[in-house]
């Protein structure tokens, strides 16, 4: 649909005809680049521009002089440069709000809806989600009239291209454990989700003085910091990528070969998010669960929730 739509864009035009607004930095970069990729492809000349609030206002400036088609951002920058005159959304068509339950918690509604409230009536809103609760739904129903729902099973793939294996590890020995499975497994790519910062501290540290091909993406660096990791990892200069949370949302990293949970989270669907990353495209690949005691009972509570078996292991 998007390709289609691309193709029907008029290169004279110089108005915005499409948002889509993202909870996080690293997910909107991206998916400039894939429109930029299906641009391209279609042989079209479509207009992109990013917008966020780490981009410096001069150089955001410049960017919107050039009357992009498109603009990919976060709903605080976008709102904030409708609310100043910067950008005219009267001609837009289309919003999508990607990941769009991460747009309506309570840390983002506000901007969200006042985002919302500026669009003309007749754009079409849209939102994208692995996991959409209701309590997204009814947050989000002010700005929808009569919405249509295209629902897809997002648990699908855990049945079918991603194998679950849980070990069970104290809080103690979860990092010893990280050497034992490098040493046995040897994984060609290898996601890593801690949650917090701290905890991603404490396994770079241990990592680094292993001798790890690993890299760190975390909320609090720099974009471009971000960015050099993304780009390390994707070529495999580095086999390891550990991250918070950050990561599980709609980053698109080819051939991720295992999925590693240093903890597992309360929230079913953050497992859901995480092991997304892995066994897309028609591969498979394998996620993975490190549980102390306490953490068994939310596996099994993922699993029957999801409809998958996790298959328990042990390293030799």
């Amino acid at each position: 649909m998007l390709f289609r739509s691309l193709s029907a864009v008029d290169p004279d035009s110089r108005r915005i005809l499409a948002i889509v607004v993202t909870p996080t930095h690293d997910l909107a970069a991206q998916i400039e680049r894939e429109i930029l990729r299906l641009s391209d492809a279609s042989g079209s000349e479509v207009r992109v521009a990013l917008a966020l609030g780490s981009i410096p206002l001069r150089r955001q400036m410049d960017r919107l002089a050039e009357k992009p088609h498109i603009i990919v951002g976060s709903a605080g920058r976008l709102r904030d440069l409708a609310a100043s005159g910067a950008i005219d959304l009267g001609a837009c068509r289309w919003a999508v709000l990607d990941e769009a339950d991460r747009l309506f918690e309570n840390e983002a509604i506000d901007m969200t809806g006042e985002l919302l409230a500026v669009l003309p009536e007749n754009c079409s809103r849209i939102l994208v989600s692995a996991s959409l609760p209701e309590r997204t739904l009814s947050r989000s129903a002010p700005w929808f009239r009569n919405p249509q729902k295209l629902v897809i099973d997002p648990a699908e793939a855990l049945r079918t291209t991603i194998e679950h294996w849980v070990f069970h590890a104290s809080s103690r020995s979860k990092l010893d454990f990280l050497r034992r499975f490098e040493a046995s497994v040897k994984p060609e790519r290898c996601l890593l989700f801690a949650s917090s910062n701290a905890t991603i501290f404490n396994i770079q540290k241990r990592l680094d003085y292993l001798g790890f091909p690993a890299v760190v993406l975390k909320s609090d660096r720099e974009g471009s910091d971000r960015q050099s990791a993304l780009s390390a990892f994707a070529r495999s200069d580095a086999r390891w990528l550990i991250t918070t949370d950050l990561g599980a949302r709609g980053l698109d990293i080819a051939d991720i070969t295992h999925v590693i949970s240093f903890d597992l989270p309360e929230e079913p669907t953050v497992y859901l998010h995480r092991a997304g990353r892995t066994g897309r495209a028609g591969k498979r690949g394998v996620s993975v669960a490190l549980a102390d005691l306490v953490e068994l009972k939310r596996a099994s509570t993922v699993a029957v929730r999801y409809g998958f078996p996790f298959i328990c292991k042990v390293l030799d």
